[in-house]
């Protein structure tokens, strides 16, 4: 309180001093009557912008001693406002101008008191102007004469610090031609920029073209009426043409660096963010009615800040993904960035004013159109650099590409050539398919009809010889087809299991020789040391001896067939040698013999038999299974094959002796109910109890009331599969052995299998051989256990 008191009386102290003091003239230097060191400021009664000047009917010094002061001009507010001065000519020059600048001002009154007469001036924003693009008057002071000044400013708002100066006319004409020619060449630039850009625009139909040129069309409207153009020029006073239109320039512009700089698929989320900018600015310039002028003056520069940010944002982030024409762009919002402080500066009060901020902020806005209109020019000159490139690119690819046409011409005959060969290969072997499943049907069905037409034993004896030889010839073709389908997956791994090695190897021998001819021996040798249980995939390696076994049974007609299998401990490996002493091969077939569909004779008249599927089958399973297989064989003379197969010895708990014990009680779990009572016929024969049970459901029924030495189960079923059953039987700890049967015989139902916890598995169509061996080893285990 103290202090405020203080400084009221100072104050009232130095006002004396102040009205008493004159300022002199110089015409080298002008005179701010809004300086701190010389203005006199005092508040003033506010009066309609429409009413006419005040009248000051005492002298000016009596005026002022009833006006109240002022610290300064209310900036955002507004207001009205008496300036006094008492100024000397001190100075030879008797013609002086009173200019007002670096700021809207509605309305300036200005009285001139002299000793010989009185004077009155008005000028500002809506008032006739003296000078084209300035509020300067012109008043006579001649030399040694005094004055005393008075100023009536009445502004709804002030959009700079005003600056309120006294120079004399040819310092003020000289720097006025200045600044007029500047302005005058900034204004035609923006005029040629935005008719050149506007015709490239519509003639290519680029958005950024046309966006670019209204931006520099509203630009030129706004700062005409920033430098009083519009209303020298055309009488237009209107708010709605001084701040509007520059908010139109921050909306079109941000329309075109959003199209410039392609943010709708480079960057969409920058694109939301700069669309919805610019509808914030476009609302923005319909809004001036909603606020004062001042609080819409200062919404423009904080939205002409956010303005330059956000675009010199989005530029240096294309820039930095390589977008070459942001250089230009992030120069020109560069300069733009440094210059707009020129505008914002005000706003921290009057020592952060720049001197002719307008004219400044003119300038860098004019080089940013510049720069603007050079990264548009860059652009095309970068797609023509592009396009001349992919020119000279496009006639060397040309040039490429005939050299590459006259050699794929080559190529294409050479394929041409090869995919009719493989077409009659494929064709050939889809006959021997015919040929070779037809086959055994002829024989099966064809035994099976005249059975009923005898009734001698002898000779139904031989009829089922007929049917279970076109059985087993039948079956072997399938296995081959399904081995060599699976084998096109390369994601096949072997199921390993542990299975007794001997019963293996003679099933094999008993098969072959029923292909033996007439004039053909063969011979088995086992090494002494032969494991009895192996480690490993059973049916993969099952199928591959007996392939190569069978192959050299067929194509041996006279001599023999000597089939040797030795054990190498140290590396736990089977080493299977078979020597035949057959037709051979030359080493074109040799060659060949790895390729699918290939066998030894064709045609029609060829003498031998299979699908020409062995040696492919043998080769695949040798990876699978990572086997050596070795083939060495001459024409005349035969084939010696060899396969060192690694097994892993493993250790079985051996057989209990059945002898003296009852045979057990079997599950057959099988949809199909003639392939359930053909397995309860072998079971029964085979002196085993059997029990039907049609689905995985029914099964896990029975094994609730009943108990089973060996469950027999087939993988596909109604309502509950036999691997689901499976894994609930080992689930409630049920240890009854159990053998899949089933027809799907490839790697992944045999993986699943065990995984579920079976114990063996039984190809479709099964042998009374295989049940019997199945059900004495289960059988065996179980009672062990």
């Amino acid at each position: 309180m103290l202090r405020r008191l203080f400084a009221a009386v100072c104050c009232l102290i130095s006002l004396p001093l102040l009205a008493n003091s004159t300022l002199p003239l110089d015409d080298s230097k002008a005179l701010d009557l809004l300086a701190p060191a010389n203005m006199q400021l005092f508040y003033a009664e506010p009066v309609a912008l429409s009413a006419k000047p005040p009248a000051i009917t005492t002298e000016p010094s009596q005026f002022i001693k009833g006006l109240k002061p002022a610290d300064a001009l209310e900036r955002i507010k507004g207001g009205s406002y008496w300036l006094y001065a008492k100024i000397r000519n001190d100075s030879s020059n008797a013609t002086w101008v009173f200019e007002p600048y670096d700021s809207v001002i509605d309305s300036l009154h200005i009285y001139l008191f002299s000793q010989e007469k009185a004077l009155q001036l008005s000028s500002g924003y809506l008032h006739p102007q003296f000078y084209n693009l300035s509020y300067g008057v012109d008043f006579d002071l001649q030399p040694g004469e005094e004055m005393e000044i008075l100023v009536f400013i009445q502004s709804r708002y002030f959009s700079g610090f005003p600056r309120m100066e006294i120079k004399s006319k040819s310092e003020f004409l000289g720097w006025r031609g200045t600044e007029n020619s500047l302005v005058i060449a900034c204004f035609g630039a923006i005029t040629v920029l935005a008719f050149y850009n506007l015709f490239i625009g519509v003639w290519t139909r680029d958005k950024s073209y046309l966006y670019y040129s209204i931006y520099l069309v509203t630009s030129l409207v706004a700062w005409a009426a920033a430098f009083n153009g519009l209303a020298g020029w055309f009488s237009i006073h209107s708010y709605q043409t001084l701040i509007p239109p520059f908010f139109l320039t921050n909306f079109f512009n941000t329309l075109y660096f959003i199209h410039f700089l392609d943010l709708p698929k480079s960057h969409p989320r920058l694109a939301r963010y700069s669309y919805g900018f610019a509808a914030f600015t476009l609302l923005a310039s319909f809004s001036l009615p909603l606020m004062p002028p001042g609080i819409y003056m200062c919404l423009f520069q904080v939205t002409a800040a956010i303005w330059v940010l956000l675009a010199l944002g989005c530029g240096i982030h294309r820039l930095r993904n390589g977008y070459k024409p942001a250089r230009f762009f992030v120069a020109a919002f560069a300069v733009l960035f440094l210059g707009s402080f020129a505008s914002i500066l005000p706003l921290f009060g009057h020592s952060f004013a720049v001197k002719h901020h307008y004219l400044v902020t003119l300038i860098t806005q004019t080089l940013d159109m510049l720069l603007l209109s050079l990264a548009l020019a860059d652009r095309i000159h970068l797609l023509r650099r592009d396009k001349d490139d992919a020119y000279a690119k496009a006639n060397l690819s040309d040039k490429l590409a005939m050299q590459k046409e006259q050699a794929a011409n080559l190529k294409l005959q050479q394929a041409l050539s090869i995919s009719e060969e493989e077409s009659k290969r494929k064709s050939d072997f889809l006959r021997m398919v015919s040929h070779e499943l037809r086959t055994p049907l002829h024989s099966i069905m064809s035994s099976a009809e005249q059975w009923w037409d005898t009734e001698d034993e002898e000779s139904r004896r031989d009829l089922v010889d007929y049917i279970s030889y076109g059985a087993a010839r039948l079956r072997t073709q399938v296995d081959n087809l399904v081995i060599l389908a699976e084998t096109d997956d390369s994601n096949v791994t072997p199921s390993e299991s542990i299975f007794e090695l001997r019963p293996v190897l003679d099933r094999l021998c008993e098969a072959a020789k029923t292909l033996l001819h007439e004039d053909v021996e063969f011979h088995m040798v086992c090494d002494r040391d032969l494991p009895r249980t192996c480690y490993g995939d059973v049916y993969l390696t099952e199928h591959l001896i007996r392939t190569v076994l069978e192959n050299a049974c067929q194509y041996t007609k006279h001599g023999r067939v000597d089939f040797k299998i030795n054990w190498d401990k140290g590396e736990q490996t089977l080493d299977i040698s078979i020597i035949d002493t057959g037709c051979g091969m030359t080493r074109e077939q040799e060659q060949m013999m790895f390729n699918d569909f290939v066998q030894v004779s064709r045609g029609l008249d060829r003498e031998s038999q299979g699908l020409g599927l062995g040696l492919t089958i043998c080769y695949r399973l040798c990876e699978i299974l990572s086997a050596d297989f070795i083939i060495r064989s001459e024409v005349g003379l035969g084939t010696h094959l060899n396969i060192r197969l690694p097994v892993s010895e493993k250790n079985m708990e051996p057989a209990v002796d059945l002898v003296d014990q009852p045979l057990g009680r079997v599950l057959i779990v099988e949809d199909n109910l003639i392939n359930a009572k053909v397995l309860l016929k072998i079971i029964e024969h085979l002196g085993y109890q059997g029990h039907i049970a049609m689905s995985g459901q029914e099964a896990i029924s029975n094994l609730e009331h009943n108990s089973y030495h060996v469950i027999l189960m087939d993988i596909q079923m109604p309502v509950m599969d036999g691997l689901t059953a499976t894994r609930w039987i080992r689930q409630r700890r049920i240890t009854t052995p159990v053998v899949a049967v089933t027809a799907n015989s490839d790697a992944d139902v045999r993986r699943r299998c065990f995984e579920a916890g079976m114990n063996d598995l039984l190809v479709k169509p099964v042998r009374r051989a295989d049940i019997r061996r199945v059900l004495e080893q289960q059988s065996a285990y179980q009672s062990s256990t």
